[in-house]
């Protein structure tokens, strides 16, 4: 990265080196071992239990993703403030200080449970619909 920054040719053909020599003897050895092994390793592996290994490792890294990308495709914030004793205090901040994302991951999980019930998705994003402009014209979410 510095010979990049840096303004050296460098950089860019390094870059290049370090990401396709690996890419591509990945994909040649890749492709023969599919040729070679065929369905015969799917078959043994059916056979052997990795599959559901595989199956179940793959299902956890897919949740994490979709848990870590929550926070960023959800946005909910509230801009409620209230005064106790004299101090402002402001609700989103206490909120982030409990739970970064509280707000957006509890709305997900409303929605989810909502799925779960057998609530129509088409009336789940109206009601999202309804109570987000409920809400902003309340000025209690922005």
């Amino acid at each position: 990265m510095s010979l990049g920054q840096d303004g050296s040719v460098l950089g860019p053909i390094i870059f290049l080196l370090l990401y396709n020599i690996p890419y591509i003897l990945t994909r040649y050895f890749g492709t023969y071992l599919g040729f070679t092994l065929g369905s015969k390793y799917i078959k043994e592996a059916y056979e052997n239990g990795i599959m559901s290994i595989i199956t179940k490792a793959v299902g956890i890294v897919g949740l994490m993703m979709v848990g870590g990308m929550i926070c960023q495709t959800v946005g909910l914030t509230t801009t409620l403030n209230f005064n106790l004793g004299g101090i402002e205090y402001k609700l989103q901040e206490i909120l982030d200080q409990i739970l970064k994302g509280m707000l957006p991951l509890t709305a997900t999980f409303t929605c989810f449970g909502l799925i779960r019930k057998k609530v129509s998705p088409n009336l789940i994003l109206i009601g999202i619909i309804v109570v987000s402009f409920v809400l902003s014209l309340l000025g209690i979410c922005g």
